[in-house]
């Protein structure tokens, strides 16, 4: 089930894709298929797609129509795309860019001009860390993993679905690397 929302984040309906290309790694970015027959005015560039509860959506950033297989590709930024575009910027007069404190407040101080999309998780995780410094002009998201991996940690996004009427929005947190190679064999 994929969702589309206006670009606050208001529900708008629900879109049955044909294929659904979605790159956390590489490219951090996702291509959704839907029939032509389901295309309408309300795809726009800037509006939202999401599957409830996960970290697969983003923002449309283009669209595309081919009247030859009668389909339409909607393009954009996953939600680390955005994140990745962002940039890590040392203080003025200063070389490099340090913080110190819990990880999620650290999250939430990092992403504070990303407020209109993003939160942070509120649970405080009981890790701490001091003076960390960040490579200089790092993107936010390579910070983020570095600072979390340097305390065994990740970073979870997932997209938190709004009380009808409500917007929905993305939650950021810190939660503990679980390793499962010795529970699980291939």
């Amino acid at each position: 089930m994929v969702i589309l929302t206006n670009e606050n984040g208001n529900e708008i309906r629900m879109l049955n894709p044909t294929s659904i290309d979605i790159d956390l790694n590489d490219t951090k970015d996702f291509v959704v298929t839907i029939n032509l027959n389901e295309y309408k005015q309300d795809l726009i560039f800037g509006n939202r797609l999401f599957i409830p509860g996960t970290e697969y959506g983003g923002i449309i950033g283009e669209i595309e129509t081919n009247t030859e297989d009668n389909s339409v590709k909607i393009k954009g930024y996953g939600w680390r795309g955005i994140l990745y575009t962002k940039i890590i910027q040392p203080p003025t007069g200063q070389d490099y860019y340090t913080i110190s404190g819990e990880l999620n407040n650290i999250i939430k101080i990092l992403t504070s001009n990303l407020t209109d999309i993003f939160t942070t998780s509120s649970i405080d995780t009981g890790v701490s860390v001091t003076n960390f410094q960040f490579d200089r002009y790092c993107t936010l998201l390579d910070g983020l993993n570095k600072l979390l991996k340097s305390v065994n940690y990740r970073l979870n996004i997932q997209y938190i679905q709004g009380e009808q009427g409500n917007p929905g929005y993305v939650e950021l947190s810190a939660v503990p690397i679980v390793d499962y190679s010795n529970d699980i064999q291939f």
